[in-house]
């Protein structure tokens, strides 16, 4: 009972951080879903085109997740200096940490779509051999590698305004660039009202589109409002040396982090692949219910981190680790809830996507997985990507993040699908079974304190803080 009623008052006792959280994690959130939502109609709308087509697309996203887990990476690293400078009201130090992070972003998103246009088949047999899938795969590629750059400017600036409590701000972009998707698929995929039958290169059409519009509309955003997001072009292309290397030294980690998690990820959907098309595309199903289901600890890690940052920023060492420690309670929880609404609402989704007979049962044999491990995974966002990377501790992040998936989950789950041939709840548990020692880690991490870096207050060559301007208050 003493124990019941600590964590009682534990979680209870900072309304301000219950009404900083909701305000920067529920625009996230939402935001997070629509853009997942994205990915999903894609698969929806195939789902019924012919065989391979689901598998085609979903593993063809699953290219653009590589380049998404990069993106986030620069702007994780760079979002810990944008915290820190925003809780000093530094709003030079802001904009040229932003500044640094879309010279990353656009670079790292021209070469992926070079790549990408250059050999979108050979990148489909990575994950498959299907000749059929394949093929479809390599047109989809072909068709949307153009919106990679597009993709990475709003990337950005969405992480920028995150980061400065303007988490709203991104909503619009994307809740227009969801509805023009959703119209768009239906329209060139079946060709409709004059357009050609298009199939998996009219939704890959449609995706792109929907992407120019979204970056309009966030670019007239942040410069119409004057955000602290808005970087100047100084920004982008003069960049001190010493201000450069600081920031790479705590970037670095996140987007190795990153790296090694992607790279570590896309076994897993080769293993699946390799157990038989039905399974290909019983993952295909999961994976677009899975990122829904996700969005929602993406929301708690992203806003944790922001008011981490602020709060080591403006000198509140007590309060970041309070603000830390809360997150890590309410993300599993919530994960737990989130999980619950998932398993219910499996039968629902089978039919959303057509599926039927063994593509059906494993489907909703790993959404079942899923939804069971989603609190083991929602702490993780907390503390690794929330706490200990909103506090300056990316090197020490990025250990305990990947460490454990290749030591544990990846060999175990290798060995167990192409070797022993375990059955698929097997593999799905090996694969995950890193996230137990994840908690076990991170946790003892949060403890210690040691995570708690100030950046930005300790740097000689700091200049004064500029004047926050009229047109930026906070959200929060």
């Amino acid at each position: 009972m003493e124990t019941t009623n600590r964590i009682r008052r534990h979680l209870s006792g900072d309304r301000d951080y219950y009404r900083s959280l909701v305000a920067i994690a529920a625009p996230i959130t939402v935001q997070a879903l629509i853009s997942a939502s994205l990915n999903l109609i894609d698969q929806a709308f195939v789902g019924g085109i012919g065989p391979g087509a689901l598998a085609a697309v979903s593993l063809a996203n699953s290219s653009y997740f590589v380049l998404a887990i990069f993106l986030f990476g620069v702007s994780s690293g760079v979002s810990v200096f944008v915290a820190q400078y925003w809780g000093k009201r530094d709003l030079e130090g802001v904009r040229r940490a932003a500044g640094l992070g879309l010279l990353l972003s656009l670079g790292l998103s021209l070469a992926f779509m070079a790549v990408t246009l250059a050999f979108p088949s050979a990148l489909m047999r990575i994950f498959t051999d299907d000749p059929t899938v394949v093929d479809l795969g390599a047109s989809f590629l072909l068709r949307i590698a153009p919106s990679y750059p597009l993709t990475a400017i709003s990337f950005l600036f969405y992480g920028a305004m995150r980061s400065t409590e303007h988490a709203r701000a991104p909503l619009l972009s994307t809740m227009v660039a969801l509805g023009l998707n959703t119209a768009l698929n239906y329209i060139l995929i079946h060709g409709l009202l004059g357009f050609p039958k298009m199939g998996v290169v009219g939704s890959a059409t449609a995706t792109l589109v929907a992407r120019v519009v979204e970056l309009g509309i966030t670019l007239w955003i942040v410069y119409g409002r004057r955000l602290p997001a808005a970087v100047r072009l100084r920004d982008v292309f003069v960049v001190k040396k010493e201000f450069f290397f600081e920031t790479m030294r705590v970037s670095l980690p996140v987007m190795a982090n990153e790296g090694f998690w992607v790279l570590g990820t896309t076994v897993y959907p080769a293993i699946y692949a390799r157990m038989g098309t039905d399974v290909a595309d019983a993952l295909g199903v999961f994976s677009a219910i899975d990122r829904l289901a996700f969005v929602f600890a993406i929301g708690i890690g992203n806003a944790t981190a922001a008011l981490v940052g602020k709060q080591i920023g403006a000198g509140r060492r007590d309060l970041a680790y309070r603000y830390g420690g809360l997150s890590m309670v309410i993300a599993p929880i919530t994960g737990l809830a989130v999980g619950a609404l998932v398993f219910l609402a499996r039968p629902l989704a089978m039919v959303l996507f057509g599926v039927s007979g063994a593509v059906r049962d494993n489907a909703m044999l790993l959404v079942a997985l899923g939804a069971a491990t989603l609190f083991l995974k929602s702490f993780s966002v907390a503390s690794i990507v929330g706490v200990l990377r909103g506090g300056g501790d990316t090197l020490v992040a990025m250990l305990l993040d990947t460490v454990p998936m290749y030591v544990l989950s990846i060999p175990l789950a290798l060995y167990g699908g192409l070797v022993l041939h375990w059955p698929l709840w097997a593999v799905y548990l090996a694969a995950t079974s890193d996230e137990l020692l994840k908690l076990v880690t991170s946790l003892a991490r949060f403890l210690s304190k040691r995570w708690i870096h100030d950046l930005v207050n300790r740097r000689e060559d700091a200049p004064a803080p500029a004047a926050i301007p009229e047109g930026t208050p906070s959200e929060s």
